[in-house]
């Protein structure tokens, strides 16, 4: 059996030489918030890593609130888009 990956998805040789493909859900929904506001929203394949960041931009008087379950980068980078177009911060603007 062999495994070849890209961009998240894995790709399986079963036995009866058909390929399955198998995508990884490793990417994780957040939200920053302080006093009770979410004054960052983003994606992360790390949560506490995403926290420190947060808490190096921010002040650690905040904390990350994961949002869903994980999903998808490409499901996460739509969620973001979609967060940003609703006048949430994000790290990214498109």
């Amino acid at each position: 059996m062999g495994l070849l990956t890209h961009f998240g998805t894995v790709s399986v040789q079963k036995a009866d030489s058909t390929e399955a493909w198998i995508v990884a859900r490793d990417t994780n929904k957040c939200h920053f918030k302080q006093d009770h506001e979410f004054v960052n929203t983003g994606v992360t394949n790390d949560l506490k890593r995403r926290e420190a960041e947060q808490w190096w931009n921010f002040g650690e008087d905040g904390h990350i609130v994961q949002v869903g379950r994980a999903t998808t980068m490409d499901a996460a980078l739509e969620w973001e888009r979609e967060q940003a177009a609703k006048g949430r911060s994000t790290r990214r603007r498109s």
